[in-house]
């Protein structure tokens, strides 16, 4: 199985936290099956979400997810082959990029603000490394 690797970014609509909890707990439950792994990153109006497994598998997701009601401006970032994982012990690890986390992900921002879409493909894994770190620090 080769790797590869996807990064997008959308806006939201008008999201509750059980709709995100839903959308976590479906990742959760699908992506192992299809051997997808990730993190999805969310401030209350924009959606970043890197998704890493088997190329056919991730067009698929890929394809669903351009297709759900709930976001809208999809915007494919980066698609293609990668080396490794960045999340294997994650079928979707979750991190909100505001509140107390927020020091971790501004010096990524290109604009001022959490624009997924300025923002380099370097710095986005950047990013979601620091801060899937800081939470396995906190956990434990």
């Amino acid at each position: 199985m080769s790797l590869y690797q996807l990064i997008y970014c959308s806006r939201s609509t008008d999201l509750s936290e059980q709709d995100i909890t839903r959308i976590l707990e479906a990742s959760k439950r699908n992506n192992p099956k299809d051997f997808i792994t990730g993190m999805l990153m969310f401030d209350s109006s924009r959606f970043l979400q890197l998704l890493e497994g088997p190329r056919s598998k991730i067009t698929q997701r890929f394809t669903a997810i351009s297709q759900d009601t709930r976001h809208t401006d999809v915007e494919l970032i980066h698609a293609g082959p990668a080396d490794f994982r960045l999340f294997s012990d994650w079928a979707m690890h979750y991190a909100a990029s505001r509140g107390a986390l927020s020091d971790l992900t501004t010096p990524f921002y290109t604009s001022g603000s959490f624009d997924p879409a300025s923002m380099t493909i370097s710095a986005i894994t950047q990013m979601c490394k620091d801060r899937a770190a800081y939470n396995i620090a906190q956990a434990a």
